[in-house]
């Protein structure tokens, strides 16, 4: 094989691995959440320096945000980083950042980041 072949390989294997790691954040995610969320465009995340990946996707008409983006990046630590991005008239705005998120509090972190409280306290009911 030669290096070009190697390096083709290398980078379908790279891709495979990155959307195999959105898969897994997908499902450790309600689909409750993603759903009252209205979730839209899922999209696997590149590995970084920081992060080795991660899923991303819209989302609209919650109590709290009209229409935004979320980024689930998975560190090195392997616990998340959640970056909350409002949308408004096509220009993006970074409106929080939560470190350290562990697998099972993930669909209640996004909860609390685009649902009010009065909201979450009336699912509760």
């Amino acid at each position: 094989m030669t290096a070009l072949g190697n390096v083709e390989e290398n980078r379908v294997q790279d891709k495979e691995r990155q959307i195999a790691i959105a898969n897994t954040v997908k499902q450790q995610i309600s689909m409750l959440a993603l759903m009252s969320m209205g979730a839209n465009k899922l999209n696997w995340i590149k590995e970084t320096k920081e992060y080795s990946g991660g899923l991303s996707f819209e989302f609209q008409n919650t109590s709290k945000i009209k229409k935004g983006r979320i980024h689930i990046q998975l560190t090195w630590s392997d616990t998340y980083t959640v970056v909350l991005i409002g949308i408004d008239w096509k220009k993006e705005k970074v409106f929080k950042i939560v470190k350290d998120v562990y697998c099972d509090t993930l669909s209640e972190t996004l909860d609390r980041l685009v649902e009010t409280d009065e909201i979450l306290s009336s699912w509760k009911r």
